[in-house]
């Protein structure tokens, strides 16, 4: 149509689309931009559709995605500079990545999301005689695209010619300093030294820290300890006489300066059902409440996590898995039993307790006794750890004699037999 602006205005007398043309115009320029972005199904993947804090029941970190999805979305308005995402798998890094290409698209950016495998195969590909795409192209495409998403690097094969065309798109485009999103799927200090210094470069790169890494069993707590917490936890017991109620009140107020921060060892000791696991949950939980980090585990469980090291689809190595362990700023270890059934695991158990005394990093363990046992649970397990164990500068002992309080349902359930 004709435009109707006055004489001496730039547009008059010009052809101009009518609004209906102009808002086709635009529909098929989103539609081209989503074909050419390779989303494909992570079109679903928007920022209304991520949780604020992320799918973690951890507070580090959904304090780390809620930091992470600001950034991204502050990226994807205006993109500047290189976002390098990492963290364990789960952790919503491709889902902020592929946010932010949607974001892209929404606003008329073109920005293109592909796996490196995929980008490996594509250009492997151009190579095959039946492919009409030369390899120049899609090499100069993938250099130059005004925004690029690269996800899963670190997941290819690693034959010197898939890493020598990876570094070579990373090393243009951070040359030319064009907006790139790298999603990692290893953890940073992993990745080759040449790439890992375009990815830090602090002149270019932002690396956002999505949770720890390594397959964290222990970071969400099982559904039968959910409800344990100091503020169920009854100090009168289960009708306790006055001496066993004592000894819940002392193992309480430990617990409890535990959970507030004090830098010590403490060991519940008691038959099986007086409380023990209890109270070790109730200190994760509220590290967990002020925001603070916490590592807890039943010790069989925490042995089958360092044996799958070994295993050959395990991505994380023994000796990662050992650190975080030993360097856990809280560890709380329930049912450390006084003799392990291999000399394997006794050797794990004794190097991670002797690291984290003589390291002084505070550590909750709690251990069953059979009642009328006494003071004889420390003397079936090693004389090293027991010597530890004994240092009162550092080790708080309490021994919890109270009834098994599971005998409740039982005894009200013969109580109201009676009645009937």
């Amino acid at each position: 149509m004709k435009s109707d602006a006055p004489l001496g205005d730039p547009n008059f007398g010009k052809v101009v689309p009518c609004t209906c043309k102009s808002r086709v115009a635009v529909e098929e320029q989103y539609t081209r931009l989503v074909r050419l972005s390779g989303l494909g199904a992570l079109r679903r993947c928007t920022f209304a559709s991520l949780a604020p804090q992320g799918r973690s029941g951890h507070p580090e970190d959904q304090r780390c995605f809620a930091q992470a999805l600001e950034v991204a979305k502050a990226f994807a308005e205006s993109p500047s500079g290189w976002l390098v995402l990492t963290g364990p798998s789960g952790s919503g890094k491709t889902h902020l990545a592929a946010a932010i290409v949607n974001r892209c698209l929404e606003r008329g950016q073109v920005a293109v999301y592909i796996s490196t495998p995929d980008l490996l195969d594509r250009l492997r590909s151009t190579f095959a005689p039946w492919n009409s795409a030369p390899y120049d192209t899609l090499f100069e495409q993938v250099c130059t695209v005004p925004v690029l998403v690269l996800d899963d690097l670190g997941a290819h094969s690693a034959t010197p010619w898939a890493e020598e065309k990876l570094f070579q798109v990373l090393n243009a485009r951070w040359r030319d300093q064009l907006p790139t999103v790298v999603v990692l799927s290893a953890p940073l200090p992993q990745v080759e030294e040449r790439f890992r210094t375009r990815l830090t470069d602090p002149q270019l790169s932002r690396v956002l820290t999505l949770g720890v890494w390594g397959e964290k069993p222990f970071a969400r707590l099982a559904p039968e300890w959910e409800h344990m917490t100091f503020a169920t936890f009854r100090l009168e017991g289960n009708r306790a006489t006055e001496a066993q109620r004592r000894s819940l009140e002392e193992a309480y107020r430990a617990a409890r300066a535990v959970a507030q921060g004090a830098r010590q060892w403490l060991v519940l000791m008691g038959p099986p059902g007086c409380g023990k696991t209890h109270l070790a949950v109730a200190i994760y939980q509220e590290r967990l409440r002020r925001g603070e980090p916490a590592l807890i585990a039943r010790v069989a469980d925490l042995l089958d996590y360092l044996r799958s090291a070994f295993a050959p689809e395990s991505r994380v190595s023994y000796d990662q898995r050992f650190d975080e362990l030993r360097n856990a700023p809280l560890l709380i270890l329930d049912d450390l039993p006084a003799q392990v059934e291999t000399r394997w695991s006794a050797e794990k158990l004794h190097h991670l307790l002797l690291y984290r005394y003589d390291h002084h990093l505070p550590t909750v363990l709690t251990m069953s006794s059979e009642e009328g046992e006494g003071g004889d649970i420390l003397a079936s397990i090693s004389p090293a750890l027991r010597s530890r164990l004994k240092d009162q500068r550092l080790v708080t002992l309490v021994r919890m004699d109270a009834p098994d309080y599971r005998d409740r349902a039982r005894s009200a359930s013969r109580h109201h037999g009676r009645e009937r």
